[in-house]
Order: C-alpha cells, then sequence, then structure tokens
C-alpha cells in the first residue's frame, strides 16, 4: 500500500509541477509579449474553455470510479467492464461536438460583446482555433480515465503532462518568432491534436480496446449517467468558483484588467493544484478499499490526506504572503499592477478550497456524492457577490466575491459530510489537524522575521528566504510523519532482501 501511494504520489507530483509551470510559463509570455487586451482574451479563452466543458457530464471520474471498484472486486466481470469503457467513451465522443457546437455559437457571441470592434476579428480568428485544441484535448478524457481507474496514476500523470510540456514548448517558440495571435491558437490546436493520437493509441494497444464505431452498452447507462450527472452539477459549482471572475471583470469592468487578475488567480490555482496531490494519488486506492470493505482503513486515509494537503499548501501560501509582490514582479515584470489585497483574498480562498477537496474526494472515491446543491450553490453565490462588490471594490471586490461564497458553502459543509458519512468524530478530525496549526505559525513566523531582516529583497536574497523557510517546513514534516518514513523504509527492506 505505502509503495503503491509512493509511486501514485510521484507521478501526481510530477504533473502538478508541470500543470503549475505550464499555467506560471504561459502566463509569463502572455504579460511580457502581448499588449494585454490579447493576455486578457487568452485567459477568458481559458475560462470559456473550461465551461464548455460541462458536456464531459463527468463521464471521466465516473468511469475512473466504476473501473475501480471493478477491478478491486475478486469476481471481475470483463466484458461489463468493457462494455462501461466503451459506452464511456462514445458518450464522450458525442458530446465533444455538443461542445464544440455550444463553444462556437455561445463563446463566440460573448467575445464579440465584451471586446471591441476593432480588435474582435483579430480574437475570434485566435479563439476558433483554441476551441478546436479544447475539442482535441476534452476526446482524450476517457483515455486518461481507463489509466487512472485501473490504478495507473503515474501513466495517467505522465500522459496529462504532455500536453502542458508541448503547450509550454510551442508557445515559447511562437512569441519569439512574433507569430501572430491567432497563429499562436493554431498551436494550441496542434498539441490538442497531438496528446489526443498519443493517449488513444497508446491506451488501445496497453488495454487492447477496439473502439471501431460508436458503441453504447444500454445496460451500462444507468450505471454511468446517474453518478455523471452528480459529477457534472458539481463541476459546474467549481468552474463558476474558479472561473466567473474573468466574465464578471470582462463585463462589469473592463476586459483588459482581466490581465491584472488572472496571473493572481493562477499562483492561488496553483496552490490549489499541488494540494490535490495527495488526493489524486489516494483515490484509485480508496475506490478499492471501498470494493473489499476495509471502512477503517478508508477514515485513516481521509486524516492523513486532510492534514497532508494542508502541509503542502501553507507552505508556497505563506511565501507568498511574506514576499508576493517580489516573486510576482521577478516574474512577470516590473511594470505589472501587483495588488497585495487581491493576493491575500486569494490564498485565503485557496488553501481552505484544498482541505474541503482533501476531504470531499475521499468521500466520493466511496461513491458518496452529494455535494452537487453546495457545489451549485456557492457557484451562484460567487457570480452574484462577485458582481456587487466589483462595483464598489473593483478587482479586490471580485476575489473577495469568490471567497465569501466559498466560507458560506463548501468550505464546511464539504468537511461536515464527510466526517459524517465516514463515521469520524470531529473531536479526532480536529486533533488530527492540531499539529497543523502550530505548523503555520512557525512558518509565518519565520517569514516574518525574514522579510524583516532582509526588507530589501533582490533575487538571490529571495530565493534564500524561500530556501530558509521551505527547509524549516521540511524539518517539521519530517518530525510529523517520521512514523510513515520509518515504515516505508522497512517495507522497502523486506522487499529488497525478497
Amino acid at each position: 500500500m505505502i509503495k503503491k501511494f509512493v509511486t501514485s504520489g510521484l507521478g501526481s507530483f510530477y504533473l502538478i509541477v508541470t500543470q503549475s509551470l505550464g499555467y506560471l510559463f504561459i502566463t509569463h509570455l502572455l504579460i511580457r509579449y502581448l499588449p494585454p487586451i490579447y493576455a486578457s482574451a487568452w485567459f477568458l479563452f481559458i475560462s470559456i474553455a473550461l465551461f464548455v466543458s460541462i458536456f464531459d457530464f463527468g463521464l471521466s471520474p465516473t468511469l475512473s470510479r466504476e473501473i475501480g471498484f471493478s477491478h478491486g472486486n475478486e469476481g471481475l466481470d470483463k466484458k461489463r467492464l468493457l462494455g462501461t469503457i466503451y459506452t464511456a467513451v462514445s458518450l464522450n465522443t458525442i458530446m465533444a461536438f455538443v461542445l464544440l457546437l455550444v463553444g462556437i455559437i455561445g463563446g463566440g457571441a460573448y467575445l464579440h460583446h465584451v471586446f471591441p470592434k476593432v480588435d474582435y476579428p483579430i480574437i475570434s480568428h485566435a479563439y476558433f482555433y483554441f476551441l478546436f485544441g479544447t475539442f482535441f484535448m476534452f476526446l482524450s478524457n476517457p483515455f486518461f480515465a481507463v489509466h487512472y481507474g485501473f490504478g495507473h496514476v503515474a501513466t495517467e500523470r505522465f500522459l496529462r503532462s504532455l500536453s502542458w510540456l508541448l503547450a509550454m514548448l510551442l508557445l515559447y517558440i511562437g512569441v519569439k518568432c512574433n507569430l501572430s495571435f491567432p497563429q499562436l491558437g493554431m498551436l494550441w490546436l496542434t498539441q490538442g491534436v497531438i496528446v489526443h493520437f498519443i493517449a488513444r493509441v497508446y491506451t488501445i494497444v496497453k488495454f487492447k480496446l477496439h473502439f471501431l464505431s460508436v458503441y453504447i452498452d444500454y445496460k451500462q447507462l444507468p450505471l454511468i449517467i446517474g453518478p455523471s450527472l452528480k459529477w457534472a452539477v458539481m463541476s459546474f459549482g467549481a468552474i463558476l468558483i474558479l472561473q466567473t471572475s474573468n466574465f464578471v471583470i470582462a463585463s462589469a469592468l473592463k476586459p483588459e484588467l482581466i490581465a491584472q487578475y488572472a496571473p493572481l488567480m493562477q499562483l492561488a490555482t496553483a496552490i490549489m493544484t499541488l494540494g490535490g496531490v495527495v488526493q489524486l494519488a489516494l483515490v484509485p486506492m480508496v475506490s478499492k478499499l471501498m470494493g473489499k470493505g476495509e471502512h477503517q482503513k478508508i477514515r485513516g486515509i481521509l486524516l492523513f490526506s486532510s492534514r497532508t494537503t494542508l502541509c503542502l499548501v501553507l507552505l508556497p501560501a505563506i511565501c507568498l504572503l511574506c514576499w508576493g509582490g517580489e516573486i510576482v514582479h521577478f516574474w512577470l515584470g516590473a511594470a505589472f499592477h501587483y495588488s497585495f489585497g487581491i493576493m491575500v483574498v486569494l490564498l485565503i480562498m485557496s488553501v481552505l478550497e484544498s482541505h474541503h477537496v482533501s476531504c470531499a474526494a475521499v468521500v466520493m472515491a466511496t461513491g458518496y456524492i452529494k455535494f452537487m446543491i453546495p457545489a451549485l450553490l456557492s457557484g451562484v453565490l460567487t457570480l452574484v457577490f462577485s458582481v456587487c462588490f466589483a462595483h464598489y471594490w473593483g478587482l479586490v471586490g471580485v476575489a473577495l466575491g469568490v471567497m465569501c461564497a466559498q466560507l458560506m458553502t463548501n468550505n464546511w459543509y464539504a468537511v461536515f459530510v464527510s466526517l459524517r458519512c465516514l463515521h469520524v468524530s470531529a473531536g479526532s478530525f480536529f486533533y488530527n489537524l492540531l499539529p497543523v496549526f502550530f505548523y503555520a505559525i512557525i512558518l509565518f513566523g519565520v517569514g516574518c522575521l525574514l522579510s524583516y531582516w532582509h526588507q530589501s529583497v533582490g533575487l538571490w536574497m529571495l530565493l534564500f528566504n524561500l530556501l530558509i523557510l521551505s527547509m524549516v517546513a521540511a524539518i517539521f514534516l519530517m518530525l510529523l510523519y517520521w512514523k510513515n518514513i520509518s515504515g516505508f523504509c522497512q517495507l522497502s527492506r523486506k522487499n529488497h532482501h525478497e
């Protein structure tokens, strides 16, 4: 179990690093090399693509969960399992064309509404290429899900990371060659086609699948559609929470202001993505344990996941809290307008979001998917609060709208339901998190001292401060997880001797 977790964790960590670097590097290219109106348009493309990706309707996570259940069951019905895979892939293909149609009509109309007429022709041209790249990535989702469901998490993480590696490489070449904005969209389409071809061919060969035509096993539809719709509603709520801001800024303020807000949201998103390392590695194991009826181990995983996730996200959050301005200026240039207020609000939101997601992911891996209404309510409240607050406090108000909506819904409800579903007492849960509070206080104290001693921060001094804070975090975590580390070392020695 420990060896499997470490392997999956390393694969997940590799994807997290690649994805986070991809976000940050592409944002660096957009802000430094493109006019603000085009950089803002690209961020809006991403938001539109994520909104239309709701037409996945939760098929991919549902497919992974069903494969995990079947794979964890000793009486494996291979024919039924193949029917589930073929049905999910066929439904995904149909919905991909729906995504494309809605994206062209709805997304194109919205861009025409918010951008000036003089810029719209170039922006719309680039958008259509971007949307077709998203279409091919959408087609790849069930193939990723097959690997994830069978427990090949490292393989699935590597295949997904190819998209970001190619995107970084191609866009870097594009901006250095002074390609036009539509040509950059063509490069995004190119990486989507390449990754889809690799994912499709490798999955078919590895698992000996055959996709000669659309195939739907109608007996499997109830097992797929019911849970998928629940996932879809929750995903829509999550998209509303994290992607509504760009639409609010474009509609209620000015579209070019997206370029001032989106990079800070990217940093917050990178922190939340880092928090996903643990649950991404643990979810396949939870599904298998559920299939075997080992509920006590699942409770242990919940406690481990919540504590470890908070430890992971607090380090970068405190680094940004202490030296956010310096980090952003080295990343995007001194001309970028950094807002400390926006950063603080988004950091609080990202830490609380990572924590409740770590709890909800474990519970949903057991098949208990009861977060639809809170997720949707949180998304709607995000939209309402962001629009209202934006008129009073501008971009800071947009960030406040996101945080307040989360505080009123998911941040407490997801934790409450997770504890109740897995029969974990609130006392033991919060006692498990007690070391995290000391961890946060120590890191913040050290960060404040370093900031006070080194008030004039250059690049090397900034790196030195980050190294010191990381070393303090590493020492604390080694002491906190010493039993787990010792257990893994003993297991490794035992396997080596055998």
